[in-house]
């Protein structure tokens, strides 16, 4: 008759609630410290504007008689997005008030990114200002960027050449291109015909260099 007796560990309550209450307890810190715990929740923080690098780029601008608009070439100059190492305008044999403003723009801009120098005996027009000016140069800049003291740049024109060397380092040099400034109100008949002249010249050479 054995299959009728109940055994006596049948009839004592389960221990699972007694574990649970122990497990309701909290833990001590020495059995959680191996455990895993959640990551700190990343706060939104607000992005820094990015410094910007100067480039190892020196500008040289010879310049003749340019006093109606070296203020707002120097200004195109200083304002690119990749700023440049200095700006070297070459005074050519000018005998308005181009040298007078420049100085006055080195108070802004700081003598040493505005440099300022004369040529001299300069026979050769540009070439030769763009010549006395680069051998003037302390120190040789990885690239140098030359243009005329009329051209007002595009800010970002910096970037984008130096850009292009890095995507191309065997290529020697590049050329950008340009379009005419708007009519001065008031121009003579004979600055309106040179305009529209420099219009079709400078259309054709920018598609040639599209195509090439």
């Amino acid at each position: 008759m054995k299959a009728n007796v109940r055994s006596k560990k049948s009839d004592k309550p389960a221990k699972h609630s007694r574990v649970t209450k122990k497990l309701a307890k909290p833990i001590p810190s020495k059995q959680i410290s191996s455990r895993k715990t959640k990551k700190p929740i990343a706060r939104a923080t607000i992005p820094r504007p990015r410094k910007l690098k100067t480039s190892s780029v020196v500008a040289l601008v010879p310049a003749h008689n340019e006093e109606d608009i070296i203020t707002e070439t120097i200004a195109s100059l200083m304002n690119q997005t990749l700023p440049l190492k200095y700006v070297l305008i070459i005074a050519d044999n000018c005998t308005d008030n181009t040298t007078k403003i420049v100085k006055k723009l080195q108070k802004d801009y700081g003598a040493d990114r505005l440099r300022l120098m004369k040529t001299r005996r300069n026979k050769f027009k540009k070439a030769g200002a763009l010549n006395q000016g680069f051998n003037s140069l302390i120190d040789r800049p990885k690239y140098i960027f030359g243009m005329d003291a009329d051209s007002i740049l595009d800010s970002k024109i910096i970037e984008a050449g130096v850009r292009q060397f890095k995507r191309e380092p065997n290529t020697a040099g590049i050329c950008s291109a340009y379009r005419t400034l708007p009519l001065k109100h008031g121009s003579t008949r004979w600055q309106k015909y040179l305009w529209r002249i420099q219009n079709i010249e400078f259309g054709l050479a920018n598609a040639w260099r599209v195509e090439n």
